[in-house]
């Protein structure tokens, strides 16, 4: 299946990075070679900010939840000056 990928992958000019390819499975890990570059095997990834992983990560996926979600509402720090007086005319 994955030699089939690299085919059609070619075929249209598209193009792997191969230091990002990784392989996850819940059953045995054998060596996969792709044009000459091992695949390393992951037990875990992250997919559009979720946690996907064979085992019961749920505490683990919570925290990262927390702190993307604190990433995102956080106020960036501004540096506070007095304000100036305006004059209306």
């Amino acid at each position: 299946m994955l030699e089939q990928l690299v085919y059609e992958s070619d075929r249209v000019r598209l193009s792997r990075n191969a230091t990002k390819t990784k392989v996850m499975t819940n059953v045995y890990k054998t060596p996969i070679t792709v044009n000459g570059t091992k695949i390393e095997y992951v037990n875990e990834y992250t997919y559009l900010g979720q946690i996907v992983s064979p085992n019961d990560l749920t505490t683990k996926e919570i925290n990262n939840q927390s702190t993307v979600s604190m990433e995102k509402t956080s106020v960036p720090k501004r540096n506070c000056q007095k304000p100036t007086s305006t004059t209306l005319s």
